[in-house]
């Protein structure tokens, strides 16, 4: 692919790797999670099929042909991600019935690893959602690094 209009050729691969890989990994997450399935979670599948449905929205700008407002947007929708995913470890992501109120359950069925005796976590859904968590801030990374670019550039 070409690079086009603000973005360098590597930094736009790796932003649609990035959102690729975001798209992967909430794709993953909408039809494997368990606990998503579950009816006292069906806000956080929701959420998570917006997610998703708003990062091929980005993706869709991006390879169309980014300009400073989309480099923006990616970047913003990057930090978005990142802030979802911690506030849903840990606001416990609704699992505290599951698992007995404790304080740590989010962040144990998230980042568990199928190692964390009763926390539900299994390997496949932390690593996806440490994929999404990853790749959230590549994202925010890239879409905000080429705006300093630009900025040093129209500066010099």
């Amino acid at each position: 692919m070409k690079a086009r209009g603000l973005v360098s050729g590597k930094r736009y691969m790796g932003l649609v790797l990035s959102l690729l890989v975001e798209l992967i990994a909430g794709l993953y997450l909408l039809t494997s999670d368990t606990y998503l399935s579950l009816p006292g979670n069906s806000l956080h599948w929701w959420g998570l099929l917006v997610y998703s449905i708003i990062n091929v929205v980005v993706l869709l700008l991006v390879l169309i042909g980014p300009w400073r407002a989309t480099n923006m947007f990616a970047g913003i929708w990057g930090i978005v991600g990142i802030a979802a995913i911690m506030g849903d470890a840990a606001s416990n992501l609704a699992l505290s019935s599951f698992q007995g109120g404790s304080a740590y359950s989010g962040w144990d069925y998230l980042f568990g690893f199928g190692i964390i005796r009763g926390s539900g976590s299994l390997f496949a859904t932390s690593l996806f959602v440490t994929l999404l968590l990853v790749f959230s801030a590549v994202t925010a990374f890239i879409g905000f690094s080429d705006l300093r670019a630009v900025r040093r550039a129209s500066s010099g």
